[in-house]
């Protein structure tokens, strides 16, 4: 639906977006190895545990 599309500034902001919006400070994510390294400082920002 039209109603449900967000359109953001790039793929770090909508990265952030989503983490902000799952995630809570302290909880653990998977990440895979090598990683984008802009988005392994974004959840650092965010304090999750990789």
């Amino acid at each position: 639906m039209p109603e449900q599309i967000l359109v953001t500034s790039g793929a770090q902001h909508a990265f952030t977006l989503v983490m902000a919006l799952l995630c809570r400070p302290g909880d653990r994510v998977m990440v895979e190895n090598p990683s984008y390294p802009n988005a392994l400082e974004a959840m650092r920002r965010a304090r999750l545990r990789t």
